[in-house]
């Protein structure tokens, strides 16, 4: 998908077919079920679309040499 360069156009995603390709692409079992669960519309108010706040708390940030300590999660509604 490429991004139009004017900004009185904003880009919309189309997420319900964009999961379902992401869907039939997907190999490994949980992303695909992640996938078929689908998406909310995108004519949906902010305060209908359910979100999920994340935090990470790792040793540093090199992936090479640190990890995850802790993960947190809190569902916003």
């Amino acid at each position: 998908m490429i991004r139009p360069k004017s900004p009185e156009k904003p880009f919309l995603v189309d997420w319900p077919s964009r999961f379902r390709i992401l869907e039939k692409q997907a190999k490994d079992p949980a992303v695909k079920a992640f996938y078929q669960a689908g998406s909310v519309p995108g004519g949906t108010p902010l305060k209908h679309v359910p979100f999920l706040a994340l935090d990470l708390e790792t040793t540093g940030l090199n992936p090479q040499t640190d990890a995850i300590i802790s993960v947190g999660f809190i569902p916003l509604s």
